[in-house]
């Protein structure tokens, strides 16, 4: 028995959906989130205000503190400390499994370790005391669930090669507008 090939639905029978959606939902979103999160929540003197001074942003950053601060959202603690890391570390895995859907399980195996590397890895070095920081199992269970549900949705691995390859043949199709 064949398989029906899934394709994408149009918005209207006029306008195609692009296949960028998937970027900006899948490590756009995570990224603006996550940033917002660290920007109003957490403490001025951490590393993204630095960032923000470098990139003379300082300013643009403490109108949109003072802007989600008036807006009386109180976040839990976990969502303050921990989810930005956990949406970052999405965003990143689901743009390298992306990336290299269609490499040699190698090269798809070495990128998808940076993620690894820089999310729960750093946590168990922080663990094990060989980086700066404070471990905290939280950011650990967090962090690894980010990078395995963004490798799965981004159809990274081999079990979802196939829909990353209808992915970027959808993707270069639009492109080329057919």
């Amino acid at each position: 028995m064949r398989r029906a090939r899934a394709r994408a639905l149009p918005v209207s029978p006029h306008v195609p959906v692009s296949p960028h959606v998937p970027v900006a939902l899948h490590v756009i979103l995570p990224l603006l989130v996550g940033g917002a999160i660290y920007l109003a929540w957490r403490d001025g003197s951490l590393l993204g205000w630095r960032w923000a001074d470098a990139l003379g942003l300082r300013e643009i950053a403490s109108a949109l503190r003072v802007s989600l601060r008036a807006t009386d959202i109180v976040l839990p603690e976990w969502a303050r400390f921990s989810l930005p890391d956990a949406l970052w570390v999405y965003a990143l895995t689901w743009s390298l499994a992306r990336v290299h859907a269609e490499s040699g399980p190698k090269e798809r195996a070495l990128a998808l370790f940076v993620p690894l590397a820089l999310g729960p890895g750093a946590e168990l070095a922080q663990l094990a005391r060989v980086m700066p920081g404070t471990f905290d199992v939280l950011d650990l269970a967090l962090t690894s669930v980010a990078l395995v549900a963004a490798i799965w949705t981004s159809g990274g691995t081999r079990a979802g090669s196939r829909r990353a390859t209808a992915f970027t043949t959808e993707t270069r199709a639009w492109e080329n507008g057919s």
